[in-house]
């Protein structure tokens, strides 16, 4: 079974399993999971991609790797307070999201999708950084 799926105007095929191993049932249940995350603007083949690889060990280059070792880089450079505000909103709102993602996986749309949540829980004087955060 393959439903049409649109991302982004382009149309895509994903595949739910073939029928002897996956019934009827659990196809509709990966379908209707499918769609799901497709609403959120997200591409399911790519949170399957993402999701296989935490399963194992993950990409070398995925999102959360980077970016800490990125912060490891980065901290000498900043405030103490900073580096633990930086590294913390990623953890809170970003990694759980996009952690397990590639980096040529990550679109701008998502990261902007992302930093939403980051903005929202921040205190005011800080919404004009968050973007920038991510």
């Amino acid at each position: 079974m393959a439903p049409e799926v649109s991302v982004r105007g382009q149309g895509k095929l994903l595949s739910l399993g073939t029928y002897p191993d996956v019934s009827l049932k659990k196809a509709r249940e990966r379908r209707e999971s499918a769609r799901a995350v497709l609403v959120t603007g997200v591409d399911p083949s790519t949170v399957r991609k993402a999701v296989k690889a935490s399963r194992t060990g993950g990409p070398v280059n995925s999102f959360e790797t980077l970016a800490r070792e990125f912060h490891e880089t980065q901290r000498e450079q900043w405030s103490e307070p900073h580096a633990k505000r930086w590294i913390e909103r990623l953890e809170k709102d970003v990694f759980p999201y996009l952690g397990a993602l590639a980096l040529p996986d990550i679109s701008a749309p998502m990261l902007l999708e992302r930093s939403g949540p980051v903005c929202l829980n921040s205190p005011p004087c800080q919404y004009g950084r968050c973007p920038r955060t991510c």
